[in-house]
């Protein structure tokens, strides 16, 4: 999903794809606050976030 949102954000400059990425960028920190630690539990690659984009 990164990579869809940051290259339509290149191609069109739209405002609406940079707020995506930014509330891509804040998802995933609020979901795994800790890169550093890896318990077992916590899964990064191939993990869902859940951003919502009602804007």
């Amino acid at each position: 999903m990164w990579e869809t949102v940051m290259d339509a954000y290149q191609r069109t400059g739209n405002s609406t794809y940079r707020t995506m990425i930014d509330d891509l960028y804040t998802g995933f920190n609020a979901k795994y606050t800790n890169m550093i630690r890896y318990d077992g539990k916590q899964r990064y690659a191939g993990s869902r976030i859940q951003v919502h984009c009602d804007r």
